[in-house]
């Protein structure tokens, strides 16, 4: 009788008590929620939509401009098209040149060591270019709620790109299980 009055008590708990997923931040944003909620918190952070850019994007992403952490910047926001959940931020910061998009990686990339540590972050090689990777984990379970991925383009040369990608595990894993549903 007592197992059975505990069980019931437990049970109530969780119905009362809402269990909030912790999803990954961008600009103090978590990455979650739709397209629209999101824009409506980044253009309350003075970044405005330009819908001109957007319309020659494909579906599921949106740009928008603004500065980021000091930096003139685009930035893209993915979502899901069906169900317009958010799950990834790219920022894209434009370089004259090679040695001043290698001084803004070193700048990116010592704030981001100050903010997060070298606990969760992996240096790779990609084409012989240093990228790093942030796994951050969640604040109360020892589980990743999202990655921060830092590296440099000369793909568009004689310009040159720093982009620094916040993505929510959680909402990536789902929006990659309904496209799955596609096929």
């Amino acid at each position: 009788m007592k197992k059975n009055i505990l069980l019931l008590f437990i049970l109530y708990l969780f119905m009362v008590i809402p269990i909030h997923a912790e999803h990954m931040k961008f600009m103090g944003i978590p990455l979650t929620g739709t397209i629209t909620q999101f824009q409506n918190k980044l253009t309350a952070k003075s970044i405005t939509y330009d819908k001109e850019f957007s319309s020659h994007l494909e579906a599921g992403i949106r740009a928008f401009n603004g500065v980021f952490a000091g930096e003139k910047a685009q930035i893209f926001i993915y979502y899901n098209v069906s169900t317009k959940i958010v799950y990834k931020a790219r920022v894209s910061i434009a370089c004259e040149n090679a040695t001043i998009c290698s001084n803004k990686y070193e700048t990116m990339k010592s704030m981001l060591y100050q903010k997060y540590g070298d606990k969760y972050a992996q240096t790779q090689h990609v084409y012989g270019s240093e990228n790093m990777l942030w796994k951050i984990p969640n604040a109360n379970v020892d589980a990743v709620i999202g990655n921060i991925y830092l590296s440099i383009s000369d793909s568009y040369r004689p310009r040159y790109y720093l982009y620094i990608d916040y993505m929510d595990v959680e909402n990536y894993h789902n929006n990659e299980r309904r496209n799955m549903n596609d096929l």
